[in-house]
């Protein structure tokens, strides 16, 4: 069973949206122009040959889509989608996704996306592998390597700890705790089989002390659309609490964009936008006590360490 919602015209296109259909695949080569509306960002697949005009919202598009963002539009780019922005347009590219920037458009690039971008457009340019060239009055921040020819150029250090980390991708900080999110199916689950149900704490049986990047320990993501990118297929996302002095930042690593504690506390369901859905399950007194002393111990064991 597919779950893509196929259309081939610009009227069937637009009910889809207004059935709020969360995939759709335009499956005919023609242009059509449509208003998402509000509180959905639906996941867009084109045919060869086929343009989406977006006149207004939200869409995110997989595959070797190709897309018109206009006014104050917003896409995600995946795959090797294409995307030129208009107006106050916003894009965030992902594998070999391009975009062409005009005006006051704005647009993230990462791993082998391609950009250029004109007026008075700004490029956020993530790793040595990302292509751009802008404009005279561009503003261009650099990260990790990243290339640009021309625009206004800054260079841009990576954060190295937990706070900077939180702070430089907007995660917030709830007492001792980052909120951070994940991408899960209908069952709480992540692909690699932990659970992350509401109300529950979540550990990692095989924590590593934060060594590796990958596995060793449980990963999250600062934005529920930014876990989508480790969980494709997910259904529901949830916002944790992490232990602030338990992040392992890896910010020359292969996904900067993402960290990875030894456990947390799955505090409620949220949609893509990170909007609470449903009850809020406050981490209970008893685990706040045990996070307090093991807190405590550590900082005696860094004492003790630096005395020696």
């Amino acid at each position: 069973m597919s779950y893509w919602t196929q259309v081939k015209t610009q009227d069937e296109f637009q009910a889809a949206l207004d059935a709020r259909k969360s995939r759709i695949e335009l499956a005919a080569a023609i242009e059509v122009s449509i208003r998402v509306p509000e509180g959905i960002a639906p996941w867009i697949k084109t045919a060869a040959g086929a343009v989406v005009e977006l006149l207004a919202g939200a869409i995110q598009l997989w595959g070797n889509s190709t897309a018109t963002l206009w006014e104050n539009s917003t896409a995600t780019l995946w795959g090797n989608s294409t995307a030129t922005l208009w107006g106050n347009s916003t894009a965030t590219l992902w594998g070999n996704s391009t975009a062409t920037l005009w005006e006051n458009s704005t647009a993230t690039l990462w791993e082998n996306s391609t950009a250029t971008a004109f007026a008075t457009s700004s490029l956020e340019l993530f790793g040595e592998f990302v292509k751009a060239i802008a404009s005279p009055l561009v503003s261009v921040h650099l990260h990790s390597g990243a290339k640009c020819k021309g625009g206004v150029q800054i260079e841009v250090k990576q954060p190295s700890t937990p706070q900077e980390w939180c702070e430089w991708y907007g995660a917030e900080i709830h007492g001792g705790d980052a909120i951070l999110f994940k991408a899960v199916s209908d069952d709480y689950c992540s692909p690699k089989g932990a659970v992350y149900a509401p109300g529950t704490e979540t550990v990692a049986e095989d924590w590593d002390g934060g060594k590796e990047e990958c596995g060793g320990g449980l990963h999250f993501s600062p934005h529920p659309v930014a876990a989508l990118k480790f969980n494709e297929s997910a259904t529901k996302f949830v916002a944790c609490l992490v232990p602030l002095d338990s992040i392992a930042v890896h910010h020359e690593g292969s996904y900067p964009e993402k960290v990875k504690a030894e456990r947390c506390w799955n505090w409620y369901e949220c949609d893509r936008n990170g909007k609470r859905i449903g009850e809020q399950f406050d981490r209970p007194k008893s685990k706040r006590k045990v996070a307090k002393k093991a807190k405590a111990k550590a900082a005696g064991r860094r004492g003790k360490a630096g005395a020696k």
